[in-house]
Order: structure tokens, then C-alpha cells, then sequence
């Protein structure tokens, strides 16, 4: 008996390691501005690249820190800085070359003020995401005595590709009001879609900039920007559906005129397409001849699914014990620390852990800032998810309005998670099949009591039938298999 395989290459499921880094160091203000004599905020966002080691995992990134703070004299102020950080994770039996990505999440930032400068200490989250390009040879051919029968049934493989750019955005803004200074400057990525045609892929989405300024009394000011885009990226050809990612590296305001601003990011952006392979999968086979004995492995084939969904949140930042009520607020900054989905059919709910920053003056007309931790969550409608499916997301908070409250400030927020789920199925292959023995006998008609569910597959497997004869000898059993009744068939006995 002679066997023929072939090479399935398939993608499995995700190996996500989740590991922590710190990064650490002293910011001053640069050159000519004045000392540090209190921290009103410090804004914080990451960025990482990882790869595959021969012991586990490993990334080198970056934190942007955007700091807000008042000079000794009270005058407000904003300078940023970066601070690097790297990681090695153990991780071992990783498949070679596989691509990996890392969010990686400011957690928790801690710091102090000496001598006019800040000492920072960040701790960081990082999950890194590894996806495998497997492979397994699988039978696809038997030669021997006898007819030998192959079960093969349709399968679709889907390959994921990804094409990487980066962008620069550029823009004129108008502020609300005059501006004596542009404290700091945040900003993120939302797509709003992607279209394929042919081998292109275009990406609409919107720059969503948010600037602190002071105004010429000094006091701080928030506001927020829009700012649509268009993208192109390369696909190969057979791409049916794509998603974009793009994450902001850095962001820019610089002022050009009393209440004018030219605003530049720099973005990566990914598109992500799914490639479809029609292909058959043997599944098992039998000889009218010789028994066999075959060899089977189950797999699991990924299917990636990506959502961009929405949601307005109310979140309550209560009043540390001491502080004056707020009349006016300034700003409110939030940075996502974590984010949790829970999936359903055609929706997923957010469960997200924010860091907030406010600023605001009470009815004395003095200044106050505080930070807190809150939590909230949101149902978004998501038509591509799944009840069960695994799935994370990145998530970005955008300030809609902050207003007083007795006893803290209520906001209203936009919540935008960029959704990565997979979906996995199983599938039992036939690797190997040997021959362990003739079947014997004589060769002559039998009556059969099929089992109720029993196939043709499974009753000609059982007495070593060839499909073609069984189907001859009982027309229509293809349609449907009497149950309990008399089944004509011949076999060796």
C-alpha cells in the first residue's frame, strides 16, 4: 500500500503572554521655561515593538509623557518628554518567525517634585500577542489492494496578511478663544472603514486631537478636534474582507497666530486583510481489501474577526476629602489603563478602568487638580461578534463635557475599542493509514439493520463496502438511510 500527503498550512489559535516593564527618570522643563513647583497632570501614552527570542519574548518601546504643571509662581505651563522602556518575557516552544504584536498600557504612573524637576516612576502592562503559521502533513492519497474509499470534505483556510504604513497628518486649527501657550497635545486614531477592491484597500478614518492651552489670563483651556483622513495600502489579490489599526506615535499643536495652531500627528497604520483558500480535507479513509489502521489529528483553525465599535459612557470623579466643590472645569484628561470584552451575538460589552486628571476652579476662584481611577462600562452593537468569542480590545477615551457636581465632576465620554476576536474551528484529519490485516471471508449478500443516524460512509467503513456498490445496491440510500429497515448490500463475510 502506497500513501501520498501533503502540507497544510493553516493558521492556530493566538499565544498571548501577558508580562509587566518599568521605566523611570527625571523630567524638567526644557530651557528657559520656568521650574517645576507643582504637578497639575501627566498624560501617558506607550508604544512597543516585539519579536520572538530563542528563549521566549522581547520588546523595546516608548512613553510619551505630557506634563502640566504650575511654576512657584502659579503661571501654568506643559512640556513633554520620553522615557524607553524594554522587556524579556520566558516563553518557550514559540513557533520561529511567527509574528507578534504588543499593546502595552500605561498602568500606573507615580511621581514627586524636587528641585523643580519630576521624578517618574512607569509601570507598564504588556500583552504580547503571538500568531502561528502552523503546518501538518496530512494524507491526501492511497494506493493498495482493493477499492480503497476517501472521505474528503470542503474546508476554507483563512490567511491573514498585513500591510504597514505610516502616517503623517497635518492641520490648521482654529481654538475657541486666544491662546498665550499650547500646554500639551493628545491624540488618536478612529477608523471609520475599510473598503477592498482588487489588491487595494482604502481606509477612511478621523484624527481625534485633543489640545490644553492656556489662555491669556493663564488659565488652562481644553479643546477637542476632528480631523478626517483617507489611506491606501497594497493587498495581495484574493483578499475578501480588511480592517485598519492605527495607533498615534506622536502629536503636535504649535501656534501660528492668536487663536490658530498648525496640528501634526504621526501614525502607524495596519491593514489587516483576510486571505480565503478553498481546499479538501481528508478525514478518513477504509479499504474493501485490508484493514487499516489510521492516524488522525485534530486541528484548530483560527479565523480572525475585527470590529471597530462605539459607545457614550457617564463616568463620576469623585472629590478627594478636603477640596472645595468646582464651579469651573477646565479640563479633564483620561488615559485607559485596562479593558475587558465580554461577547455576544452581534454585540460586545466594555468593561473599562480609566485614569483621570482634572483641573478645576472652585467658587474662590483658586485652582485645584486631582487625580482618581474609575470604572465604567457600555454595550456596543458589534454585528461581526460572536457569543463565546475571544477577543480583546484597544481602547480610547474622548471627553465629550465635564461639568460640577456636588461633591466631584461628571463627564461624558465617547469610548472607541478597536475589537481583535478569533474564532476557532476544530477539524479531525487523516495523517497516516497502514494496512493491519486482510479482511477475509467469503464475498456474498447480508442483511442490515442500520442504526438510526448511521451514514453510507459509516455502514460501508464497517463491512468494507466501495461506496459505488453500496449505492447501487440500495438506490436513494444517499437521500435518506431507512431506519430498522432491510438494507441490501454485499460484504465480505
Amino acid at each position: 500500500m502506497e500513501i501520498t500527503t501533503a502540507t497544510l498550512l493553516y493558521e492556530g489559535a493566538p499565544i498571548v503572554h501577558v508580562s509587566r516593564a518599568a521605566a523611570e527618570g527625571v523630567l524638567a522643563p526644557p530651557v528657559g521655561m520656568n521650574a517645576v513647583g507643582r504637578v497639575l497632570s501627566i498624560g501617558a501614552s506607550a508604544t512597543a515593538s516585539g519579536r520572538t527570542t530563542e528563549s521566549g519574548l522581547s520588546c523595546d518601546g516608548g512613553v510619551t509623557l505630557s506634563v502640566v504643571y504650575a511654576d512657584p509662581d502659579g503661571g501654568i505651563h506643559g512640556f513633554e518628554s520620553t522615557a524607553a522602556f524594554s522587556n524579556e518575557a520566558a516563553c518557550p516552544d514559540l513557533p520561529a518567525g511567527a509574528p507578534v504584536t504588543v499593546d502595552p498600557v500605561v498602568s500606573e504612573l507615580r511621581h514627586t517634585v524636587t528641585n523643580g524637576t519630576i521624578n517618574v516612576r512607569i509601570e507598564l502592562s504588556l500583552r504580547y500577542t503571538v500568531l502561528p503559521q502552523c503546518s501538518a502533513a496530512v494524507l491526501s492519497g492511497i494506493e493498495g489492494a482493493g477499492v480503497v474509499e476517501l472521505l474528503k470534505r470542503p474546508a476554507a483556510l483563512c490567511h491573514t496578511v498585513r500591510a504597514d504604513d505610516e502616517l503623517t497628518l497635518t492641520e490648521d486649527i482654529h481654538l475657541p478663544q486666544s491662546a498665550a501657550e499650547i500646554l500639551s497635545t493628545s491624540a488618536f486614531c478612529r477608523i471609520s472603514g475599510v473598503s477592498v477592491s482588487g489588491a487595494n484597500a482604502s481606509v477612511n478614518g478621523v484624527l481625534c486631537a485633543e489640545v490644553l492651552f492656556a489662555g491669556p489670563d493663564g488659565i488652562p483651556a481644553q479643546a477637542a478636534f476632528s480631523l478626517p483622513f483617507e489611506a491606501e495600502a497594497e493587498l495581495p489579490e484574493g483578499a475578501e474582507s480588511a480592517c485598519a489599526r492605527c495607533r498615534v506615535i506622536s502629536a503636535e499643536a504649535v501656534l501660528t497666530g492668536e487663536d490658530t495652531a498648525e496640528l501634526t500627528a504621526v501614525a502607524e497604520l495596519w491593514v489587516i486583510a483576510a486571505v480565503k483558500e478553498e481546499t479538501e480535507l481528508t478525514t478518513d479513509a477504509y479499504s474493501s481489501a485490508e484493514k487499516l489502521d489510521c492516524a488522525f489529528l485534530t486541528l484548530a483553525l483560527r479565523r480572525d474577526v475585527w470590529a471597530d465599535c462605539r459607545a457614550t459612557a457617564r463616568i463620576e470623579l469623585p472629590l478627594p476629602a478636603g477640596m472645595p466643590e468646582a464651579e469651573t472645569v477646565h479640563y479633564v484628561r483620561l488615559r485607559p489603563v485596562a479593558c475587558g470584552v465580554e461577547c455576544a451575538d452581534g454585540s460586545v460589552r466594555l468593561s473599562a478602568t480609566l485614569h483621570a486628571s482634572a483641573l478645576y476652579t472652585c467658587a474662590a476662584g483658586l485652582l485645584h487638580s486631582f487625580e482618581t481611577t474609575v470604572f465604567c462600562d457600555a454595550q456596543c452593537e458589534c454585528p461581526a461578534a460572536k457569543a463565546g468569542m475571544r477577543a480583546e480590545a484597544q481602547l480610547n477615551a474622548e471627553l465629550l463635557n465635564a461639568s460640577g457636581m456636588p461633591g466631584g465632576i461628571a463627564a461624558r465620554l465617547n469610548l472607541t475599542a478597536s475589537v481583535t476576536g478569533y474564532l476557532l474551528a476544530e477539524e479531525t484529519v487523516l495523517t497516516d493509514a497502514q494496512p493491519a490485516g486482510s479482511r477475509g471471508g467469503s464475498y456474498g449478500p447480508v442483511v442490515y439493520f442500520p442504526a438510526e443516524g448511521e451514514s453510507p460512509w459509516e455502514i460501508g467503513r464497517r463491512f468494507g463496502v466501495p461506496q459505488a456498490e453500496l449505492l447501487k445496491e440500495n438506490p436513494g440510500i444517499e437521500k435518506a438511510v431507512p431506519h430498522a429497515v432491510l438494507v441490501n448490500m454485499r460484504r465480505y463475510i
